[in-house]
Formats: structure tokens, sequence, C-alpha cells
């Protein structure tokens, strides 16, 4: 079973999130979102150019945080599934492959090829 915190709970993180309950191998244990108001998921409805539908979902005994640091720090989970904003993902890739999380990132990887290089280099530097 892997232990997956999902980072960002917009539209594409209600997606993944509703895939991974899909799957045996699979546990959504943490969500974070530095928006607060976001944390309290009732449903996996979502608008984007993917049908997100899950309808009622319940989370009460997911650990929850608005700061990504802190979710790192505490733990419990194999990966991390990365759902923010673009120019979000090497700050944020870079520091749960640095504090031993395996990493998801939705796409694209980076704005820039130097914040590719960033994560990637994190992940061959960590084995992560």
């Amino acid at each position: 079973m892997v232990r997956i915190a999902v980072t960002g709970l917009g539209f594409m993180g209600k997606t993944h999130i509703g895939i991974y309950q899909q799957l045996e191998s699979a546990e959504v244990v943490a969500l974070c979102d530095d928006n607060a108001d976001s944390l309290d998921i009732k449903s996996l409805d979502a608008g984007g150019n993917i049908k997100a539908s899950g309808g009622e979902v319940d989370f009460s005994s997911v650990a929850k945080y608005s700061d990504f640091g802190q979710m790192l720090k505490a733990g419990g989970f194999d990966a991390v599934d990365l759902c923010i904003p673009t120019h979000k993902h090497a700050e944020y890739a870079v520091q749960a492959l640095e504090a031993g999380y395996h990493v998801f990132c939705e796409k694209p990887l980076a704005r820039s090829m130097e914040d590719a290089s960033k994560i990637t280099e994190a992940a061959r530097r960590t084995g992560r």
C-alpha cells in the first residue's frame, strides 16, 4: 500500500484523489492546501477539462495541513503528489525529495529548464 499526501486541492488535486480512491494499492493519508478552507472536502466535484465527479467523500480521518513544511515534518506517507500551480513545483518537489519522500508531479514538471534541473538533481541526489 502506497500512502500518499496530496498537495493542492483544486480541480487537479480532486481528480488525482478520485483516481487514488479507485486503486487498491494507494491510500490518501494527508491533504495539504495553503487555503485552509479547501481542506474541508466533502465532494470531489470540480470544474475543468476532465469530468471529475466522485460524489460525497469522507476525509475526516485524513491528516490536513495548510503548511507544506509542517506536513513534511509530520510524515506518515510514502509519496507527495503535487497538484499545485506549476511555478511552485520546483520549490515543493525539492523540499519533499530532501525530506525523503517520493514525488508525483502534475504536468508540466516545471516552467523552465533551470527549475526542471533542480527537481531532477534533487531526485538523483536523494535516490527518490
